[in-house]
């Protein structure tokens, strides 16, 4: 049964998230597996929303989940330099993760995690802006007929 699809969801990106981040310890100073307390640490990454879509039919239950990564910046004097940091940040991150689009599979092992959008943002937190980028996932599960769950 698929009831811990949604765990081993966040389980698989976090520790995606420790091996992008020991294979490139320059790029982060830390990853989490929910947003911390504060941004001190920067430049963070952690996992942000799941939102989901349900489907329901005869016999199969399906269920596309849209799990999010946030990366937060550390400040720079120059806007420039920012964006090239951040710019590379991302291409690497997205380059490690389509390079390993079953590295999130879950204990049904018929899942498949891949980078589908990015969006550059600003967090607030305690009057505070920082840059940031969400990079959005697609995972879909099947239960039910034909799945053999």
């Amino acid at each position: 049964m698929a009831w811990s699809f949604r765990s081993d969801l966040v389980a698989g990106i976090y520790q995606m998230l420790a091996d992008f981040n020991a294979a490139n310890p320059t790029m982060l100073n830390a990853v989490y597996r929910s947003r911390p307390k504060n941004f001190a640490n920067r430049p963070i990454a952690y996992i942000g929303s799941r939102n989901e879509a349900l489907q329901h039919s005869v016999g199969i239950h399906r269920r596309t989940t849209t799990p999010t990564v946030v990366i937060v910046y550390a400040g720079r004097d120059y806007a420039d330099e920012m964006a090239d940091i951040r710019d590379d940040v991302v291409d690497a991150f997205l380059q490690y993760t389509s390079d390993r689009p079953h590295a999130t599979t879950t204990a049904l092992e018929r899942d498949l995690v891949e980078p589908r959008a990015t969006e550059d943002v600003e967090l607030e937190m305690d009057g505070t802006y920082y840059p940031a980028t969400v990079v959005t996932f697609a995972a879909v599960i099947q239960v039910g007929a034909d799945t053999g769950a």
